[in-house]
């Protein structure tokens, strides 16, 4: 199932089954920043996903994934062991058994992303509902991190929005969250 959103994205109906990492604790990606992948919601917090949210730096996640392998060539290069959430968005299509048309292309989104398909998660839940799968209501991971200055451990944590409480934080790379995939579907 996908669901269209704006501006030609579309979200895949189903999200993880289970908790996966943004990524494995030994890999570059977890232990670098990689500021170009940054995106600062403003605010963040409890419940601000339910106000208006602006957002600055890299809002789009299609290209994070490419970003990462830059940085990290040899983790990326098994990223179903090293990088299970960009893993499970990436092969969502496939694994959907989707045509080959709408199979490839599919991404973990970035927090501005994540945030759209929030805002439509009424919309989507009763779409889920009428397929008898489960509201999202979890905690999800995106492909954003916070801007951090270099004497920080903050560039350890990805952004991740939570469904239940409407809440924008970011979290270690390497705890368990889900993932809902996007798909951008018109240039």
């Amino acid at each position: 199932m996908a669901y269209l959103l704006s501006d030609g994205y579309v979200v895949a109906g189903f999200p993880s089954g289970a908790g996966l990492s943004w990524a494995k604790a030994d890999t570059t990606g977890a232990k670098k920043k990689i500021n170009a992948i940054a995106c600062t919601p403003d605010p963040e917090g409890t419940g601000v996903a339910e106000q208006a949210v602006s957002f600055s730096g890299d809002c789009e996640g299609e290209d994070n994934w490419a970003v990462i392998c830059e940085k990290d060539s040899s983790g990326s290069a098994d990223q179903a062991e090293n990088y299970p959430a960009f893993y499970y968005a990436a092969e969502y299509g496939r694994n959907a058994l989707m045509s080959a048309a709408l199979s490839e292309g599919w991404y973990l989104p970035s927090i501005a992303e994540l945030y759209a398909v929030y805002a439509n998660r009424e919309r989507l839940n009763t779409s889920l509902a009428c397929l008898s799968v489960d509201a999202l209501e979890n905690a999800y991971w995106s492909s954003s991190l916070p801007e951090v200055a270099a004497s920080t451990s903050y560039h350890k944590s990805a952004w991740y929005l939570k469904f239940d409480d409407a809440s924008i934080y970011s979290g270690s790379k390497t705890f368990e969250k889900y993932v809902i995939p996007i798909k951008k579907i018109i240039e």
